[in-house]
């Protein structure tokens, strides 16, 4: 069975054009800094007047992107690739005429509500679902939707609310932020200008999109004086709107009250699945307070009412929030030792939706069958699954987003389950331009952990690697950083 697989970037992620047709949003492999020195004013503007400038999204994203301490993507053109070699016919791959590939890309505007952006992708996939039927004769064809970030709060608004999963299979979210992620807190206050008078014009857009609210923490994240709060109900955060963050946090439970009720239909329990795919074991953000200047000050120390169980996430969207409300106990929910900006683009991530999507696209297996082991034992099988992945070493990783030109650049990790005697870990740091430079060295030990101190590298966009050569079983984790120029 051929369905159709559909891609969604996470928070901008998506290339944005004026109304003729011009690129106002496209960040390159030079990075974002450079791209904010030249279209600073042109990025500004996005903030005037969302969703009635004539601003269109053109195309994913193929580079990373990085926003400091707010959001780090690492492009999307891999996980296309991996998935139209499984998935295309060799005809789609050459682009062959008459031929065209069943993976494909749903840009959006990110600026926009996800509400707006999920109505969109209705009618993207009902339009190209029947087309698909229509060139193909697959009558029942269904979609499956892959979604990154910010991208499977759109898919799950779809889903649930406007009762998408009666046309698709599966959604896979990669570190979506199903409860929100204390950094956007942090961006919509602070702002990120902060960190360079280039990113003034970020602080601006952000604090107009709608979107960027949708990411505020929808439990109580916010620690003061009357204990742990909704953010939308703490008076005097700097720049934040709270009539916005009401707003956005009705976008959650409208989200969780639909999914309450799709669970009493049969054929939603039977024929459509979310998958989520939670990174975790890296320092991640966890809660905001007020600091004495009565500015906002985010750390990882975790609300009062939290076990120690979620202190972790993948460095960008907290464990509790990976998890959409309602699967907490299911044995759907995947966890990967990874950070947020690469968790799509992790090598076991990629094989494991390869083979998750070619599982789907099987005929019916039902007439294959002896005694069964019972939907209990299957049950049981499936959490010592998601245990081993708990217990399985990993890496944790820490390092800044951007670093000044001239500045080495210095990061550390550490075994998160440290084993005696294990005094070896590799990292390399390669530049996203494929003629680019490339630096591989071994991290130097101190006591529990492990630090590396690079020379000063050229400007532009950089992936870091750190793997464990000499571990019992093949662990890495991987990110992206930004050198200014």
């Amino acid at each position: 069975m051929h369905n159709l697989i559909v891609l969604i970037p996470g928070i901008m992620g998506s290339v944005l054009q004026d109304e003729d047709g011009r690129d106002i949003w496209a960040p390159s492999a030079a990075g974002v800094v450079s791209f904010l020195r030249t279209f600073g004013n042109s990025v500004k503007k996005l903030g005037d007047n969302p969703g009635k400038d004539g601003v269109k999204a053109a195309r994913m994203i193929p580079y990373a992107v990085v926003i400091p301490r707010f959001y780090k993507i690492d492009g999307y053109s891999r996980l296309r690739t991996r998935l139209s070699e499984r998935f295309d016919s060799a005809a789609a791959r050459r682009q062959v005429l008459g031929t065209s590939s069943r993976v494909l890309e749903f840009p959006y505007d990110w600026r926009l509500s996800n509400r707006v952006t999920a109505a969109h992708l209705k009618e993207f996939v009902q339009a190209n679902l029947h087309d698909w039927k229509v060139r193909t004769g697959a009558t029942s064809a269904k979609c499956i939707l892959v979604a990154h970030s910010m991208g499977g709060l759109v898919g799950r608004y779809y889903t649930e609310v406007l009762e998408g999963w009666r046309d698709c299979r599966a959604l896979f979210t990669y570190g979506t932020p199903h409860r929100g992620s204390v950094d956007a807190i942090d961006t919509l206050s602070n702002g990120v200008d902060r960190f360079g008078i280039e990113f003034a014009s970020f602080s601006y857009l952000a604090r107009n999109c709608a979107s960027i609210y949708e990411l505020l923490p929808r439990y109580q994240a916010f620690r003061g004086d009357a204990g742990d709060q909704y953010v939308a109900d703490v008076p005097g955060i700097p720049h934040l709107d709270q009539d916005k963050a009401r707003t956005a946090l009705e976008f959650h439970f409208e989200i969780e009250r639909a999914a309450a009720a799709n669970s009493n239909d049969e054929d939603y329990r039977k024929d459509f699945a979310t998958i989520p795919i939670a990174g975790i074991r890296q320092e991640t953000n966890q809660s905001a307070a007020f600091t004495a200047g009565r500015s906002i000050a985010v750390s990882s120390r975790l609300p009062v009412d939290m076990v120690e169980f979620f202190s972790s996430g993948d460095g960008t969207v907290p464990l509790v929030s990976a998890v959409p409300i309602g699967m907490e106990k299911s044995f759907h929910v995947n966890y990967l030792k990874d950070r947020h900006a690469g968790l799509h683009n992790n090598p076991l991530a990629q094989e494991q939706l390869l083979d998750r999507i070619g599982q789907i696209e099987q005929p019916d297996w039902s007439s294959y069958r002896g005694a069964g082991i019972g939907a209990e034992a299957a049950e049981k099988r499936a959490r010592r699954m998601q245990q081993l992945a708990l217990d399985r070493p990993g890496i944790r990783l820490s390092l800044k987003d951007i670093y000044p030109s001239g500045e080495r650049v210095a990061i550390s990790a550490a075994l998160d389950v440290p084993e005696p005697g294990f005094d070896h870990l590799q990292a390399v740091l390669e530049s996203v331009n494929p003629d680019g430079s490339r630096l591989e060295a071994a991290m130097q030990k101190d006591g529990e952990e492990f630090h590396l101190m690079l020379p000063a590298v050229p400007p532009g966009l950089y992936r870091i690697s750190v793997h464990a050569p000499g571990a019992r079983e093949a662990i890495s984790v991987r990110d992206i950083l930004e050198v200014m120029p």
